[in-house]
């Protein structure tokens, strides 16, 4: 089961220690790509959790094309390959870096006990208003790369910061957890930030 990580050095070392690479990262990519990130919460390393069925510790950044130097956003294949072989290079041998469905996965080792890797999943924002995200997916043959559209993300910026100064983040915090948890009951591959999305949403709702 998942539980809050709250140990506050250990959060801040692990934090660090991915941004660091990600620094590096936009360095690589910036003939390409100009981009932001966030960890998953908007920055707040007080939503990483531990499964404690494996003892391992698993942090998921966003990362926000923003601007597109070479106008490749229609090519969705190649934007990943860049990032790919950028990783690796960042990276170093050390560090096993795949190419998964919806993220790349980094798979550092152990760090202070626990197995530690960390995920980067590749964004645009849409003129809708919605976020789309860039998959491989393989239940095609080929494989192919699209930006696939996440469902009920419209505003979601918008949504998470209000319910932050409004007082909800206790109410953020606790149903997350409950929800990270049930999917890993039910053995589903729901990422955290579609975890994320659907809680701020549902709060949202009881609000209306």
């Amino acid at each position: 089961m998942y539980s809050y990580l709250l140990n506050k050095e250990l959060r801040n070392e692990l934090r660090m220690y991915c941004e660091e690479k990600i620094f590096l990262l936009q360095k690589e990519v910036s003939e390409y790509f100009t981009f932001s990130f966030k960890l998953i919460g908007s920055g707040d390393n007080r939503l990483m959790t531990i499964n404690g069925n494996n003892k391992s510790i698993d942090l998921d950044y966003n990362i926000v094309i923003q601007r597109d130097k070479k106008q490749l956003i229609g090519e969705p294949e190649q934007i990943k390959k860049i990032f790919m072989r950028a990783f690796k290079d960042v990276c170093g041998r050390d560090t096993k870096v795949s190419d998964s469905t919806q993220v790349i996965t980094c798979k550092v080792g152990k760090i202070d006990g626990y197995d530690f890797s960390f995920d980067i999943a590749i964004f645009v924002e849409g003129n809708d208003g919605f976020i789309y995200k860039l998959i491989n997916d393989k239940k095609t043959i080929p494989s192919r790369y699209v930006w696939n559209r996440i469902p009920s993300s419209k505003d979601f910026n918008f949504k998470f910061s209000y319910l932050k100064r409004n007082g909800h983040w206790e109410d953020i915090k606790s149903l997350y957890l409950k929800k990270k948890n049930l999917y890993l009951t039910r053995g589903s591959d729901k990422t955290s930030f579609s975890i994320l999305i659907e809680t701020v949403n549902e709060i949202m709702q009881k609000m209306e």
